[in-house]
């Protein structure tokens, strides 16, 4: 009698024993890796009809927007664990910014940043997962008529604080997230070139103000110093006066690492194009992150060590670096 062909592959396995196999990969990145190549996720993300474009990343989860008309919905997803939080986006004013305040398997605080109708004031609302179909408002505060906002642009985090850049190129907008002191702000940006790439960099110490890391046209790295006293007088009082930032350091360690790795004549092409534009960075977790002209970079910001992670061209793709964790099950199989 001949034997049946087999067929589903992966797919029919049980859970017990799919388990077993997960338990055996070497690290949380091969997990995604396995998890991405279910058919489960490759007919959702193939699906043209989808429509869902991803707005913010933290510890795993990830925010995402599904715009589509009339019909517009927010959702946080945790793909290690296949599960799905979808909400609806406030209805008051116009929501213009967004981002993932805090994030931990199930627990979450997303914020939207809301314009006015009539484009005077601009006004945080929280919603949180103990409370999914509830947004908190916040304090407003005055916004200039004329002032441009760039929709959906990527936060940045630092602590428990959330920042965008504003359109204008010198200012950006600061929220602090942490239970009980929520509060937005307008904070000017430090005295470098608008077109300047930067981002914020968290700090060990709670009282040692704000820091922002701006990447020169040269590769240096410059590291901008905010005092958290006179972030505090940014918030709270109403004249428009100067920021006083500090420039703390300039580092030529991240031009030298890559010249080392690329040579000084590939250095010297995409110094060229750097000019022109067509470069971006992030921050993570004490790991920068730059690409440009395809090549996507990491280096730790402690040991300057620097690793080549694409040796493809990645240019065309929209890349959000973030740490996950092994979900708990995989920790502890006996519970």
């Amino acid at each position: 009698m001949a034997m049946a062909a087999a067929t589903g592959g992966v797919d029919v396995l049980g859970d017990d024993l799919l388990r077993e196999i997960l338990l055996r990969l070497p690290s949380p990145a091969a997990l995604v890796r396995a998890a991405l190549a279910g058919r489960s996720f490759l007919r959702a993300a193939r699906d043209a009809s989808a429509e869902w474009e991803l707005l913010d990343c933290r510890d795993g989860l990830l925010l995402l927007i599904h715009n589509h008309g009339a019909d517009m919905k927010l959702a946080v997803a945790d793909p290690s664990r296949r599960a799905c939080y979808p909400f609806d986006l406030p209805t008051a004013d116009i929501p213009v910014l967004y981002g993932l305040a805090a994030a931990k398997s199930a627990s979450f605080r997303v914020v939207c940043i809301a314009r006015s109708l009539d484009s005077t004031t601009l006004r945080p609302l929280v919603l949180s997962s103990d409370e999914p179909y509830y947004w908190e408002e916040v304090d407003a505060i005055p916004c200039e008529e004329e002032a441009s906002i760039v929709y959906a642009a990527r936060p940045m985090k630092a602590k428990t604080s959330l920042y965008w850049k504003l359109d204008d190129g010198t200012r950006m907008a600061a929220f602090d997230a942490a239970p009980g002191k929520m509060k937005l702000s307008i904070l000017d940006l430090p005295p470098f070139p608008a077109t300047l790439a930067f981002d914020v960099i968290d700090t060990e110490d709670d009282d040692d103000g704000l820091r922002v890391l701006a990447m020169s046209d040269d590769f240096c790295l410059e590291t901008w110093k905010l005092s958290s006293a006179a972030t505090a007088a940014a918030v709270d009082d109403d004249e428009e006066e100067e920021t006083p930032w500090t420039l703390e350091d300039t580092s030529v360690r991240f031009y030298r690492a890559l010249e080392s790795m690329l040579g000084e004549r590939k250095m010297s092409d995409r110094h060229r194009r750097r000019r022109r534009g067509g470069y971006e960075f992030e921050i993570v977790d004490g790991f920068f992150f730059f690409r440009q002209s395809g090549v996507l970079l990491s280096i730790d910001l402690k040991t300057m060590e620097l690793t080549r992670l694409s040796e493809q061209d990645c240019s065309p793709v929209t890349i959000y670096p973030y740490t996950m964790a092994w979900p708990p099950p995989f920790l502890n199989p006996t519970d």
